[in-house]
């Protein structure tokens, strides 16, 4: 009886599992469950830092490249302007170049303001060596002036204005400034002259020169002054008055030569023209006119083409005309720009001269000319 009901209890039992399976088989399985929070321990209980937020991908419906960089204070990153993309406060070669060509046009003043604007606006440039020794320079010919001295209503007026011109071969100098000249001619069959001249300029438009060479009538040795009765470079245009006294070495006698000389620029192109006499008080009063005629084209900031004429007459003779002996003139001129700092102040021209008409005077049937103007 025993033994029957404890098979009966086994097999009850074994009813019982069957039964409760598929209830278990429909529940979570508890080890997995969300509803317990199973902690796997750690050292501290520092809590687990919260998911970083999803990045701002923008409206949807804008359509913007995002080209535009919004610290970069309106600078367009895409576009053509000179200081695009740079750093605020720093300049570009462009942008210097484009101000420095806008300065070549203004008075020594008004460059100064942009300079001084142009600091303001870019106090990072690379090229501010550059600008201080221009600003200096500018300050410089500002107090020559004076300060409350008003310009020339010519344009002419203070050292600011002075520009530089074309000084001829065998013609006089018409721009008055400080300056050294060397000349050696060598012509057949039988001449040479060596020629050197300093120049001083006293005040504005006004200078004075001294120095020797040989002239046609011999030796000479020649000081004079010459004063710009307009400088303008505004309209780049000179009128120049002269007045030079020449000691006559052999024979002796002594010569005056008041002159009237005119220049122009043209672009690249100077154009001068001179003309005066030449008054000899000897045994027999002397008269000669004297001048000439000159072009010079800048093909380049370091060579220039010329051409002169060189006029020398003497009005004594009347049976065949004037003793006369005129010279063309034509050669080359360099800028040693490695030389100097400012290179347009050192000239080097080398020339022949050639006489198209002549009468009594031999001197000589041609020649060959160097020439070195120092300015400063």
């Amino acid at each position: 009886m025993v033994k029957s009901m404890t098979r009966w209890k086994v097999w009850l039992g074994i009813l019982a599992l069957l039964a409760g399976a598929p209830a278990l088989a429909q529940d979570d399985d508890p080890i997995f469950s969300d509803d317990d929070d199973i902690d796997f321990g750690t050292d501290d209980d520092t809590p687990t830092p919260a998911p970083a937020p999803a990045p701002d991908l923008g409206d949807p419906d804008d359509d913007t490249l995002g080209f535009e960089d919004p610290d970069a204070k309106g600078q367009d990153l895409l576009g053509d302007e000179p200081d695009a993309n740079t750093p605020e406060g720093t300049d570009t070669a462009a942008i210097y170049r484009m101000t420095l060509e806008e300065g070549r046009s203004l008075a020594p003043d008004e460059e100064l303001q942009l300079w001084d604007a142009y600091l303001t606006k870019y106090p990072n440039t690379a090229f501010r060596e550059q600008i201080d020794k221009r600003m200096q320079e500018l300050e410089e010919k500002l107090y020559r002036v004076g300060v409350g001295v008003e310009p020339d209503p010519q344009g002419a007026g203070d050292e600011g204005t002075a520009f530089r011109f074309t000084h001829g071969v065998l013609l006089e100098n018409i721009n008055p400034r400080d300056r050294v000249l060397v000349l050696l001619e060598w012509g057949l069959p039988d001449y040479a002259s060596l020629g050197l001249d300093i120049e001083k300029e006293l005040r504005d438009r006004f200078s004075i020169h001294g120095g020797f060479r040989r002239r046609f009538t011999g030796f000479s040795a020649e000081a004079g002054a010459r004063y710009a009765l307009l400088r303008s470079p505004r309209t780049e245009t000179l009128v120049t008055g002269m007045f030079d006294v020449r000691l006559n070495a052999a024979p002796a006698f002594i010569a005056f030569r008041p002159m009237l000389g005119f220049g122009k620029k043209f672009g690249s192109v100077d154009v001068q023209a001179q003309a005066g006499l030449e008054l000899a008080p000897r045994a027999v009063f002397d008269v000669r006119a004297v001048g000439g005629f000159n072009v010079k084209y800048h093909a380049s900031d370091a060579v220039g083409l010329f051409a002169e004429t060189a006029l020398y007459m003497h009005t004594k003779s009347a049976a065949a005309g004037p003793y006369r002996f005129n010279q063309f003139v034509f050669g080359m001129s360099f800028l040693p720009a490695q030389k100097r700092e400012h290179p347009e102040d050192l000239e080097v021209s080398i020339a022949a001269t050639l006489p198209y008409t002549s009468a009594y005077w031999q001197f000589h049937y041609g020649s060959v000319v160097g020439q070195l103007v120092m300015a400063f």
